[in-house]
């Protein structure tokens, strides 16, 4: 096998709805081949939460809805060295391979939430995916409706080796399974100048404090996007930052005021056009409330303690 190596998520996501947990306590048993492969999901709204646990501690796969051997599987294929889990989403292109990534092939990587451990001689691999992508590389996902799949497992981490074991299956997605617990509220306080935040009851240090520009509050945005289950990329080209929560896009330019909300173009404060982004000793700090609004949050300004108090949902 080629090796198309993707580093997608190392740092653990706080979900938004609930926290997954390294542990099977929670998923639903779909296919099992012995102590070898096992395969769990659980629903939540429309996406559907993967937990493979394979009896190796090379690399585990799984590939969904292939037309005949391994031909137009839509495949996710992850390893742990060292404690770094290492996943990518890609497409089987013949009978017996290959399988480069859908970026590679013009689509888009649609795994997320990616999670994994090595434990008691199993590799074990968790993401979260929408159940329709909308990506022609993702296999279309519907409920109570079977959907052929196929696994793999290597006793060596590097893809170029041949896997130790395979073998197919099917398996069934209930409705039934969707999780239907009250939204938690996650709570963010964050003190200008303090390394200190909270997490609801929970203390972390963060690397910048929030400081006030231009009368404005900014901070590495990470660190109110993680808590809620966000996705942050840079884009070093066109020195855009892209926040993803759910169905809300939000891309902020540095020195900028104007952003986009899905596409539509926002006027980051408008009472305050030298409210951009920037880059301070480094480090990319965005207009905290803009943001945290345009996520679903409330935004609350402690003015005599100088603490921002964020709220989600709102």
């Amino acid at each position: 096998m080629k090796r198309f190596i993707s580093l997608l998520f190392i740092t653990i996501f706080t979900l938004i709805f609930f926290k997954i947990a390294i542990s099977s306590n929670d998923w639903v048993l779909a296919f099992q081949s012995g102590d070898k492969f096992k395969l769990y999901y659980k629903i939540v709204g429309e996406d559907v939460y993967f937990r493979i646990e394979g009896k190796t501690l090379g690399y585990v796969s799984i590939g969904f809805e292939p037309t005949q051997a391994m031909k137009d599987a839509d495949m996710v294929i992850g390893y742990v060295v060292q404690g770094n889990v290492y996943a990518f989403d890609a497409y089987s292109t013949g009978l017996y391979g290959p399988h480069p990534e859908d970026t590679s092939l013009g689509g888009k990587t649609n795994i997320f939430d990616i999670k994994g451990e090595e434990k008691s001689g199993y590799t074990i691999i968790e993401f979260r995916r929408p159940l329709d992508t909308k990506d022609k590389y993702d296999a279309l996902l519907k409920f109570d409706k079977e959907i052929k799949i196929i696994w793999a497992l290597s006793n060596d981490d590097n893809f170029n080796a041949r896997h130790s074991d395979r073998g197919s299956g099917v398996i069934v997605l209930k409705k039934v399974d969707v999780i239907t617990q009250p939204t938690q509220k996650i709570v963010l306080k964050l003190k200008i100048g303090d390394k200190t935040m909270f997490v609801n009851d929970s203390q972390k240090v963060i690397d910048v404090p929030p400081l006030i520009i231009e009368g404005r509050t900014l901070l590495p945005i990470r660190w109110i996007a993680e808590p809620l289950g966000a996705e942050v990329s840079w884009d070093g080209n066109e020195k855009k930052v892209v926040v993803l929560l759910k169905e809300t896009k939000i891309e902020l330019w540095i020195g900028k005021n104007i952003a986009k909300v899905n596409g539509k173009d926002t006027q980051i404060d408008p009472n305050n056009p030298k409210v951009v982004p920037i880059i301070k000793d480094g480090r990319t700090l965005l207009p905290v409330r803009f943001v945290a609004e345009n996520l679903g949050c409330s935004v609350e300004w402690d003015s005599k303690n100088q603490i921002v108090i964020i709220t989600y949902p709102k």
